[in-house]
């Protein structure tokens, strides 16, 4: 039964090096935005809050978060262009 599975062949151990390698990357461009740009990253992009709830939790309005996102994006998309180019 066992041999009917390439579990091996399956996997490619490079692929979670740069998996591995994309987080940390990802990870310190995230700390290197304003407290309040990574606030509204995480909470819409990682814990998939709409801007309405995301903008209840901050305490602001959902334009702001808006704001804030399309910054954040921006910035991260310089931290991270050098990452993607390769």
């Amino acid at each position: 039964f066992a041999e009917d599975f390439d579990i091996a062949g399956e996997v490619d151990p490079g692929a979670d090096a740069d998996a591995a390698q994309l987080q940390q990357k990802l990870e310190a461009a995230l700390a290197k935005l304003s407290p309040a740009h990574r606030s509204v990253v995480e909470l819409t992009f990682l814990l998939e809050y709409s801007y309405e709830e995301a903008a209840d939790i901050v305490g602001c309005p959902v334009n702001t978060v808006k704001t804030r996102m399309f910054h954040a994006r921006a910035r991260l998309r310089t931290l991270l262009s050098a990452v993607v180019s390769r």
